[in-house]
């Protein structure tokens, strides 16, 4: 387990989260809307965002969770 700082607090995550910039160089393992999928590990998933401020986008990583069967958005770090 590592611990991360998510909106202040510490979370126990099954990884570090990594930088943008280390999740730019990793395969892409999915495709969303809007996001390329960098990471899972269940229970989490790592998002790197293609889209930009002038998207209307504020952060460039999201963190997914699955809780009861659904996944659901823990965390977006690294604001613009």
């Amino acid at each position: 387990m590592a611990r991360t700082r998510i909106a202040g607090l510490d979370v126990f995550t099954a990884f570090e989260v990594p930088r943008a910039t280390q999740l730019a160089d990793l395969p892409t393992i999915a495709q969303g809307q809007a996001e390329d999928l960098k990471m899972e590990e269940f229970p989490y998933r790592v998002w790197l965002s293609r889209c930009g401020p002038e998207d209307g986008e504020t952060h460039r990583v999201s963190v997914e969770e699955c809780i009861n069967g659904r996944w659901t958005q823990i965390a977006r770090l690294e604001p613009y």
